[in-house]
């Protein structure tokens, strides 16, 4: 018979796990001494501590372990807790492997897009038609992210991307005041066409023949753009006209999974005449 102490160097396990075994009742002590209540240890106990190893090495709970620890447990129902591991422990893996190949995409994204240096050039060029799904409301510009949050649900209840690319259009402002209400349009674009509903308008985007165009970094949740009033500078000092019948359109060209930091590159776009 060993004391706590002697057992614990004994099986590598701490004094601390045996008492907490003994609480759960996956291991108990041999005996206890009802004077001194001293924990004594049988040396045939090692071997269950060495069971209970090998099925946490396994992947099973104590919960689990004190029921296969059983004297009378059947062959069959050994086999069949194995197997339930198994299949959890597939399962694991399976998904496990799911968020490598995320990584992986991440990996090569910020490889390949976010270090690619942003040309801080205003340059001339069409605006394609682009699918959208989209809501168009006056509010103040701070409150557009409610805009946002309205639309990802609405595409993702229709089998679409809520990660996809955002873009942003305003019809009455030629810039972004805070205490201003702005008349505002929020849209994702989608790979189908899908129905519309009271809010949210599915269409595409028209097509503009001639727009002048600013790739930078920007903070889509901040009220100030300094590249829209960069652009707008480059306007003026050029002798262009701003159309007014066409709204200023910011399209930020990753998707919130694809985003660190708090930036992301984004296309400015304003039509002239």
């Amino acid at each position: 018979m060993f004391k706590i102490g002697t057992f614990s160097k004994l099986s590598d396990v701490s004094i601390k796990t045996l008492r907490y075994y003994d609480q759960r009742d996956i291991l108990k002590p041999s005996m206890i001494d009802e004077t001194s209540s001293y924990r004594f240890y049988a040396s045939s106990q090692l071997l269950t501590i060495r069971r209970i190893q090998a099925w946490k090495d396994q992947g099973f709970t104590l919960e689990q372990i004190k029921t296969l620890l059983q004297e009378d447990i059947l062959p069959e129902k050994v086999v069949k807790s194995l197997k339930e591991k198994q299949e959890e422990l597939q399962l694991a893996i399976d998904e496990m492997h799911l968020q490598l190949n995320e990584i992986s995409k991440r990996i090569d994204h910020v490889e390949h897009h976010e270090m690619e240096k942003v040309n801080p050039t205003p340059v001339f060029k069409k605006r394609n038609s682009i699918l959208v799904a989209s809501i168009r409301e006056v509010i103040p510009q701070s409150s557009f992210c409610l805009l946002l949050d309205e639309v990802k649900k609405y595409v993702k209840s229709h089998g679409e991307d809520e990660n996809n690319s955002l873009i942003v259009q305003w019809y009455n402002s030629s810039s972004r005041k805070e205490e201003e209400k702005l008349d505002l349009e929020v849209a994702i674009p989608i790979t189908n066409r899908i129905s519309d509903s009271k809010r949210i308008k599915v269409y595409h985007l028209p097509k503009e023949e001639k727009v002048v165009s600013l790739t930078h970094e920007c903070n889509p949740y901040h009220i100030a753009c300094d590249a829209q009033n960069h652009l707008l500078t480059y306007i003026q000092s050029n002798k262009l006209k701003v159309n007014p019948d066409h709204p200023i359109r910011e399209h930020y060209l990753f998707g919130d999974k694809e985003v660190y930091g708090s930036t992301r590159k984004a296309e400015l776009s304003i039509p002239i005449l």
